[in-house]
Order: C-alpha cells, then structure tokens, then sequence
C-alpha cells in the first residue's frame, strides 16, 4: 500500500518583526498550515494555495 500523506512544504514569513517557521500541505482542497503548535486549515479556492499560506 502507498503513503497517501499530502507533500509537507516549508514556509516561514516575518510578521510585526517577529519570523515564524512551519509547514503547510494541501489534500484536495483543504490547505492545511502548522507551526508546530496549533495550525490553521482553510478551503483551497481560486486563489492560489501558496498566497494563502502567508
């Protein structure tokens, strides 16, 4: 049986001059982002997955 785990891609981004680091990865349409505590999910919809995870 093969590993159907979504691909985990790196982000990091700089808010209020404080960096944070993380991961994110989308299954279907659900972009899923985690920065090691807690995470957000949100609905994949015309706009581009990767502008969203900022």
């Amino acid at each position: 049986m093969m590993d159907q785990s979504p691909k985990r891609n790196p982000v990091a981004c700089e808010f209020d001059g404080k960096k944070y680091k993380g991961t994110y990865w989308i299954a279907g349409k659900i972009l899923t982002v985690s920065p090691g505590k807690g995470g957000k999910s949100r609905q994949v919809g015309s706009t581009p997955a990767e502008d969203l995870v900022h």
